[in-house]
């Protein structure tokens, strides 16, 4: 307590650096208890780091000529971006990836024992060592998706966040209320919820309205259902496959665009009259149908990148929208009015003013429509013709293209020296995460 700036005032009672009271009589206290155990976990964190500085490596002795001490912020950015990155990220993270020891001993033996050399990059054939530096900020085949090179000692080789970085990678890291989940909510009432609607209404509708029998009319009806068989599939691989071409954006666009025909053809759906024959009402319901299935399929494209820390919830919360929506149309639509086609024409319009909000949905880390991502660019794949193989980047971490296990030749008999030597910085990230 002493070393984290408590002062003893009497057994039970100590006073923080800032003069604040902590009661240690009473410990249902939360507040006190909460407060001094984070200023004893600051402690420890910073004596870790302190004693990673003091580790005799070369990472150790570049973050000292920089002037790098401990910063609470972007500790607290690094633990919580660690926490939910993928094996890949965190070896970049800790340190872990490569060694710069075993490169510079590449480097230095360079033309004394050619047959375990690596003397060429695997991804753009340059003449040289494919260490870190080479891999992470030179090699042009990775220069498409490369930030600039940061100043920051700890983000250039580790990937942890920079000075400045701190609040705004923090208030995307942690767990937040935000709109884009309530517009999800409402968008997915606007597509499950127009179908359950539709449900209830298409076989009533067609057998007063047109005045089909009973068995034709649930027969016309039940075709808008039958979409089910593939149309939510379609929509789905239809997001996937934009993602793969435009980034996330790409999957706010096709949920974008799935509403606002999901809205266009219920409109013309009710404007088809009793005066032009029954088909004519089925091929635009057909349209119809297609629409409203895949954007219910395009909305759980993006429901497992909103809050992914928090997936069970938004899913579960998304998922009832779809229910809300049923009610809301119900009573709000087609019990009050009482008109054949005015509900149907309203509904439309309640679908395409939540399909108009889609511009809303913006995360730094994945851009939204109009904007790209900002914090941390996407992850890319090698450029060198011919390669099959993913290279793992840590776009949850910094953004530095990093190709993970790149120094692996494919064109040479041997692999360069596994990375045996973690440092300081490794031991200390993982203390850092655990506390």
């Amino acid at each position: 307590m002493r070393r984290a700036g408590f002062r003893e005032q009497r057994p039970g009672l100590w006073r923080d650096s800032q003069g604040v009271l902590c009661r240690w009589e009473h410990p249902h206290v939360k507040h006190d208890l909460d407060r001094v155990a984070h200023k004893l976990r600051e402690l420890s964190r910073k004596e870790q780091f302190q004693a990673f500085l003091l580790h005799p490596r070369r990472e150790q002795a570049e973050a000292i000529s920089a002037g790098v001490g401990y910063d609470e912020g972007i500790c607290k950015v690094a633990r919580a971006l660690f926490s939910r990155a993928s094996k890949e990220q965190r070896g970049v993270m800790l340190g872990a990836s490569y060694s710069v020891a075993a490169f510079d001993k590449l480097r230095r033996n360079a033309g004394k024992h050619d047959q375990v050399l690596v003397r060429k990059c695997p991804y753009c054939d340059a003449p040289v060592v494919p260490d870190w530096q080479h891999l992470s900020w030179e090699c042009p085949s990775f220069a498409r998706d490369r930030p600039e090179v940061p100043a920051y000692v700890l983000s250039r080789r580790f990937g942890w966040p920079g000075p400045g970085e701190g609040m705004t990678t923090a208030e995307h890291s942690r767990p937040r209320s935000s709109i884009q989940p309530l517009i999800m909510i409402f968008q997915y009432s606007a597509c499950f919820g127009a179908e359950l609607a539709m449900n209830n209404q298409l076989a009533t509708h067609f057998r007063t309205y047109f005045q089909l029998g009973a068995g034709d009319a649930t027969l016309l009806a039940g075709c808008f259902g039958l979409m089910n068989l593939f149309a939510r599939s379609l929509g789905g691989a239809s997001s996937d496959l934009c993602f793969h071409h435009f980034g996330f954006r790409g999957r706010v666009w096709v949920q974008f665009l799935a509403l606002v025909f999901e809205a266009i053809f219920l409109f013309a759906f009710g404007m088809v009259d009793h005066s032009q024959p029954w088909y004519v009402a089925l091929g635009v319901l057909v349209c119809f149908s297609l629409f409203v299935q895949m954007a219910e399929g395009t909305s759980y494209g993006i429901v497992p990148f909103m809050k992914p820390d928090q997936l069970a919830v938004v899913s579960a919360v998304v998922g009832a929208g779809g229910n809300l929506g049923a009610v809301i149309a119900g009573v709000g639509f087609y019990q009050p009015i009482h008109d054949a086609l005015l509900p149907f024409q309203v509904h439309a319009a309640y679908v395409l003013f939540w399909a108009l909000l889609s511009p809303l949905y913006y995360w730094p880390d994945k851009g939204g429509m109009f904007q790209a991502p900002k914090a941390l660019p996407a992850a890319s794949k090698s450029s060198k013709p011919g390669s099959a193989e993913t290279v793992s980047t840590p776009s949850e971490v910094i953004g530095a293209v990093v190709p993970i296990g790149a120094g692996d030749s494919r064109s040479s008999s041997k692999s360069p020296p596994r990375a045996t030597e973690r440092g300081g910085l490794c031991m200390c990230a993982k203390s850092l995460c655990r506390l």
